[in-house]
């Protein structure tokens, strides 16, 4: 039995209406993209059940995978793909709430090191736990179909 979902529909409408495009693969991409959406705004709500956003979310986690390692603000930033700008704002709420802390290099005052605390390193396994099993339950095609994707047609 074959399953239509959201993205077939859409296929379906654009190949009536033009023909002519090429949409060999876009069933896939399109897919991807929506899966993409939809585990966003589960980290979204995984984060805020946290007490943080789901940037703070991605600092930690990136913070956590070098653990005990720091990193810089740079590193972070690209690690975690996110803006400098946002990186500075993001550090600073974490620090004020006790989850990282910026260390100086003795030996060099321009540079900064982000180091995971105690806290953080706690909050974040917990989250990341939550995560993990957040993500094994969309392998299953019953949650995919809740959230309006099809496996495949």
């Amino acid at each position: 039995m074959t399953t239509y979902d959201y993205v077939d529909q859409f296929l379906a409408e654009w190949r009536s209406a033009r023909p002519d495009l090429e949409l060999q693969h876009a069933d896939l991409l399109i897919r991807v993209i929506r899966l993409g959406g939809v585990l966003e705004r589960e980290l979204g709500k995984l984060s805020q059940a946290y007490g943080i956003s789901s940037g703070q979310f991605q600092v930690l986690a990136a913070l956590r995978r070098r653990y005990p390692q720091t990193a810089s603000p740079s590193d972070l930033s690209r690690i975690a793909i996110l803006t400098t700008g946002t990186m500075t704002v993001l550090l600073d709420r974490l620090e004020d709430k006790g989850l990282v802390r910026r260390l100086r290099d003795p030996n060099d005052r321009r540079r900064i090191e982000v180091e995971l605390g105690d806290a953080g390193k706690d909050l974040i396994d917990r989250a990341l736990d939550e995560r993990i099993a957040r993500l094994e339950e969309y392998l299953d095609s019953a949650a995919l179909a809740r959230a309006g994707l099809a496996l495949g047609a």
